[in-house]
């Protein structure tokens, strides 16, 4: 079997592994008015949670799976918030960000940003339409983002006037913007009632950092096949937006090596010899990244392209382990291999070009 017909199956049997992840926490499912279940609740990233809802007794290993049309909402104890709606005539879980006299809601389902909601009484929920769009004209290249969203806002907030300004300068529907406009607008408005914003979990900017040294070998026939010390840092950036188990993997790593670039007649000695010369390489791998943060011994993989000097693009995959060795601290073990890309199909590897191993400590910032 071909190498890459390998890799290939192997991701496919590891996208069901990583699909397969649970992640319970404590939380609670509204069936009906009076009718709560309390239990653990699986916490996945924004699209799987938007489908589906995994719930399980304390103590219980049984799952039950709720649809949208067959729950009222369920939420993770002091965190999210979920609850089902009829869009276009089809339930749908979604996320209850600022509950008010207008509400705020987001799906992520496919969406590459997400889709928002607004909702009240009087007008029902309504999606904030957002999309961007490259055009041509004139011999000019414009990128032209709409606007409708403005208008809807203008309409569900209306008496609120002081926010028109405000609403008029939204470029794009974001968390943040919109969250904060519409617990204004509630302020505003609301002289008994008190507007609600169900905090998601706090997604500050999380990054772990890994100073690592280790040893690297090359497959390129002009590079002396022997082991080359390497050492560098690498980022783990958390994405818990996608799912809370991602990072982006990136950072540098530095590797000299020694080039066979010719051959050369040594008079003295009356031989033949090896011009040797010596380099330096850098990797900077921009990898998507799945660490299961729960055990004492953590697996993690990694798939994405490597960038080299100067400007040579690989593929990139790596297999590790993460063992714990403080609340805030890990010791990292990694095994990348790189890969010369396919010409037709960039992200898939054709041939191995370096494998390398390497340790690092791996520390919160």
């Amino acid at each position: 079997m071909k190498l890459k017909t390998i890799i290939i199956l192997g991701f496919i049997c590891l996208s069901g592994i990583l699909h397969a992840q649970s992640n319970f926490k404590q939380g609670y499912v509204i069936r009906e008015v009076g009718d709560t279940l309390r239990g653990e609740i699986d916490s996945r990233g924004d699209i799987s949670m938007s489908e589906i809802c995994r719930f399980r007794e304390i103590n219980s290993k049984e799952i039950t799976k709720f649809k949208p049309n067959s729950i009222i909402a369920y939420r993770l104890t002091d965190n999210k918030y979920f609850v089902s709606k009829k869009i276009n005539g089809k339930y749908k879980f979604l996320e209850l960000l600022v509950e008010g006299q207008t509400s705020l809601y987001y799906n992520r389902e496919n969406q590459l940003y997400g889709n928002y909601y607004v909702g009240n009484n009087e007008l029902g929920i309504k999606r904030l339409p957002y999309s961007e769009e490259i055009i041509e004209r004139d011999g000019a290249t414009y990128l032209i983002k709409s606007n409708k969203h403005n208008g809807i806002l203008l309409i569900y907030l209306k008496d609120a006037p002081t926010l028109r300004k405000r609403i008029e300068s939204l470029v794009k529907p974001g968390h943040n913007p919109l969250t904060e406009l519409i617990e204004t607008y509630n302020d505003i408005v609301c002289n008994e009632i008190k507007c609600i914003t169900y905090q998601k979990e706090k997604f500050p900017i999380t990054i772990y950092i890994e100073p690592t040294v280790g040893f690297i070998k090359y497959k390129n026939l002009s590079i002396l096949s022997k082991n080359y010390f390497q050492a560098g840092i690498i980022a783990n950036i958390w994405l818990p937006r996608v799912n809370e188990k991602l990072y982006l993997r990136t950072g540098i790593i530095r590797t000299p090596y020694e080039m066979n670039v010719g051959k050369i007649y040594n008079y003295e000695s009356n031989k033949i010899e090896d011009v040797i010369k010596e380099d330096v390489d850098y990797i900077i791998p921009i990898q998507l990244e799945y660490i299961s943060p729960e055990r004492t011994f953590i697996p993690k993989f990694a798939y994405g392209i490597n960038y080299h000097r100067p400007f040579e693009i690989t593929v990139g995959l790596m297999a590790g382990l993460l063992i714990r060795a403080h609340e805030k601290a890990n010791i990292s073990i990694s095994y990348d291999f790189d890969f010369i890309r396919h010409k037709k199909i960039p992200i898939v590897p054709k041939q191995l070009g370096s494998q390398r191993l390497s340790f690092g400590l791996q520390f919160k910032l």
